[in-house]
């Protein structure tokens, strides 16, 4: 618990006393008058909680209302807050952990960035992100294995190792995705500090032991994945694809940046507003998409918008 005194107007003596401010020197009674002021501040102190400091840092919460919990993701939450989707589980430890950086004199704003990561991994729906190893790919056809820099991959080992891993505070799956890069590679927690919390707030790995049965962390690696076959013949049958699924789109340029109206106040092709480059790249992904049996309306969504892009770079 974080102790506060409200009473800005009382000012110390030089002997270490509170005295109260007056600007009445000679009003009577004056000794019992500080007395009684000093009870006051004795008794107005004022004792703000773990939770009233996340209620306040992420949903601006005076506490009086508590904010509400989403458990799935729709059209109507996704642009909202991620700390929306932090369970009651997830609140109550936050708090705790606001309270532990508190007593120990360590920045609230590290908590925040543990309070966003959880927050994401439970928009991301049940178990959290998938793993994207082998999923991804350059425009040239190679693996993409995100990866950690040396630092936070040796955190993310320890305590994937450690002992704390079977008790800690920290919910278990979260700490699984958020040390896989694969799975979250971009993260807001500052991972020594994520690894003391967890530490921290566990009975049987307090010290940062290892779990000597606990498995080693496999990593993936770019060898581990073959590579795409773009060579010219493919790219040339994507181009085409490209042209057949982008053609008879059009777009309306009646909208400009920022919603404001466009000098353009036509309709425009699609396909005219996209630069060659623009083209070519979305040919390769096109490529991609199909050698993998993906879904090819994803690179219309994404081309659609670039055209509107490119759109708006015309009419400002």
């Amino acid at each position: 618990m974080i102790s506060i005194n409200p009473f800005s107007g009382l000012a110390t003596g030089s002997s270490g006393s509170v005295e109260s401010k007056s600007n009445n020197p000679s009003a009577a009674g004056s000794s019992s008058q500080e007395a009684a002021t000093a009870r006051k501040q004795e008794s107005g102190t004022v004792s703000i909680s773990g939770k009233a400091i996340m209620l306040s840092r992420l949903f601006n919460s005076d506490g009086s209302v508590e904010p509400r919990i989403e458990t799935t993701s729709t059209t109507s939450n996704t642009s909202g807050s991620v700390y929306s989707f932090l369970t009651k589980n997830d609140r109550e430890m936050l708090a705790t952990v606001y309270e532990y950086a508190s007593a120990n004199g360590i920045d609230p704003f590290k908590v925040d960035g543990l309070a966003f990561d959880l927050g994401a991994y439970r928009m991301a729906g049940p178990g959290g992100p998938l793993d994207s190893a082998g999923k991804l790919y350059d425009l040239q056809g190679n693996p993409i294995i995100p990866e950690f820099n040396a630092e936070d991959e040796a955190v993310a080992q320890r305590v994937l190792t450690s002992k704390a891993m079977g008790d800690t505070l920290i919910d278990r799956g979260f700490l699984e995705a958020i040390f896989t890069p694969t799975r979250i590679s971009v993260h807001a927690s500052d991972f020594s500090f994520l690894e003391s919390v967890v530490y921290a707030f566990s009975a049987s790995g307090s010290d940062g032991a290892t779990n000597p049965g606990a498995n080693p962390v496999v990593r993936y690696r770019t060898e581990d994945f073959p590579p795409l076959k773009l060579d010219t013949q493919t790219v040339d049958t994507s181009n085409k694809t490209m042209l057949s699924r982008l053609s008879g789109k059009d777009l309306s340029g009646n909208a400009g940046a920022l919603g404001t109206l466009s000098a353009n106040g036509g309709i425009a092709r699609l396909l005219e507003l996209l630069s060659d480059n623009d083209k070519g790249m979305l040919s390769r992904l096109y490529a991609v998409t199909q050698i993998r049996n993906e879904d090819l309306s994803k690179i219309d969504t994404m081309a659609i918008m670039l055209g509107n892009y490119r759109m708006i770079g015309r009419a400002t």
